[in-house]
């Protein structure tokens, strides 16, 4: 624990900052996982009418993954 407080103190944050970025990839990442699970399960036709192919499922859960990033961020005063 002491590296890591070390290694935060030299780039500018502090743990609090250490422990909300951590806390916001988890979140995003959760959001990521989900996303991706329940379009799987959803037929071809199904997500046809939302716009979207099966091959595009990966890159839709990255981008709820990136959204929700920003979403922590701007939840935290840009901190995150």
């Amino acid at each position: 624990m002491t590296a890591i407080t070390m290694a935060a103190d030299k780039i500018g944050w502090t743990l609090m900052d250490f422990y909300k970025k951590i806390q916001a990839h988890f979140k995003a990442r959760a959001v990521q996982k989900r996303t991706k699970s329940e379009l799987s399960r959803l037929s071809d036709h199904e997500l046809n009418d939302i716009g979207i192919s099966r091959s595009m499922i990966g890159v839709t859960a990255w981008e709820a993954y990136k959204i929700e990033i920003e979403r922590q961020t701007r939840k935290h005063g840009g901190v995150v």
